[in-house]
């Protein structure tokens, strides 16, 4: 049996139709046949791309919504141009440098797929646009085909962007997040920033992937951070940070080089049944209990000018093999 491909209707078309004269009552047929098929899939292909049109809605129309003080509450449909913040009307200049827009209304977006730029943030010639939410923005099972730019934002609702795929640079450099924030089961396939971030409040991580490199360099996490079960496929830094609260890398996997550089752990931290390729601890405190129990690090370890507050370092309860291991300088304040 052939099978034609849509694409070749017309050709088989024109072949029938060259030779119509010498056609019997059987061929006549087999044309109807094919023009019926053909007939059919140009119907179907016509009324596919009307659902795809009556499925999409335009970036102008959700920033009218917003310049009209709307909360924005949007399901199932495509987006296929930029979505830029910074042309929000609001906007006033905070300095000579920097222009700050203002949204007072919430932000929901459901199983949409964006095709351009999500643009909270813009560097222009001499100036910088950043953004102000005083509501919650959320983003739950969505994708994005190119870069989500959120340097900057300064959030004082829930920040949620759980079950997302980032097809391109994810970059939250720099936000100021006053609540929770959620990222729970995100896919990051391109570099993700998180420098120098500010997260007042719990932070969710859960069963992440970083396909690519990620870097949390600079960032204070000032409630609970949920970091288990996370796959870092690539280098990732979270060094210079500090730790408020209790954070937890339990059961994540650090496929290649882990920073944790002049980190500053001032609770719990636990990195249990976790299993790494390569870390550091350099010029680091835990101030409060550190827990490796069931760790494997299959090649290195370095604990260079550490200090421990509570406990001794527990390298007991973690797997390494002695020649890829190396301990400088560790202090123990803790006392038996």
């Amino acid at each position: 049996m052939i099978i034609y491909e849509p694409g070749h209707y017309g050709l088989v078309l024109f072949f029938y139709l060259k030779n119509i004269t010498t056609m019997t009552f059987d061929h006549k047929k087999i044309i109807n046949w094919i023009l019926a098929i053909t007939s059919l899939f140009l119907l179907n292909s016509c009324q596919a791309q009307k659902k795809s049109k009556m499925n999409s809605i335009s970036a102008k129309e959700i920033i009218g919504l917003i310049n009209s003080q709307k909360p924005v509450n949007i399901q199932n449909r495509t987006i296929q141009d930029d979505l830029d913040f910074t042309t929000i009307s609001n906007a006033d200049q905070v300095n000579e440098s920097l222009d700050q827009y203002i949204i007072n209304s919430g932000i929901h977006f459901s199983n949409c797929r964006f095709l351009g730029k999500i643009i909270f943030f813009k560097q222009e010639k001499n100036k910088m646009i950043s953004g102000k939410i005083n509501a919650t923005v959320s983003f739950v099972n969505c994708g994005f085909d190119a870069e989500f730019m959120a340097k900057s934002l300064d959030i004082s609702g829930m920040l949620s962007l759980p079950a997302c795929t980032f097809s391109k640079l994810a970059n939250f450099e720099d936000i100021n997040a006053n609540h929770d924030v959620n990222f729970s089961k995100s896919i990051f396939n391109e570099e993700a920033r998180f420098q120098n971030a500010v997260f007042q409040r719990r932070l969710n991580m859960l069963g992440c992937e970083f396909t690519k490199v990620v870097s949390f360099q600079g960032s204070s996490f000032r409630g609970d951070a949920q970091l288990s079960n996370i796959k870092f496929l690539e280098y990732c830094d979270f060094g210079i940070c500090q730790f408020h609260e209790n954070v937890f890398f339990n059961y994540s996997i650090f496929q290649k080089k882990a920073i944790f550089n002049q980190c500053v752990f001032n609770n719990r931290a636990e990195w249990n049944d976790t299993k790494m390729y390569y870390v550091e601890f350099k010029n680091t405190q835990f101030r409060g209990i550190a827990s490796f129990v069931n760790a494997t690090i299959s090649g290195k370890a370095i604990w260079d000018r550490v200090v421990f507050f509570t406990q001794a370092i527990p390298l007991e309860q973690c797997s390494i093999q002695k020649e890829n291991l190396t301990v400088n300088e560790v202090v123990t304040l803790y006392k038996n």
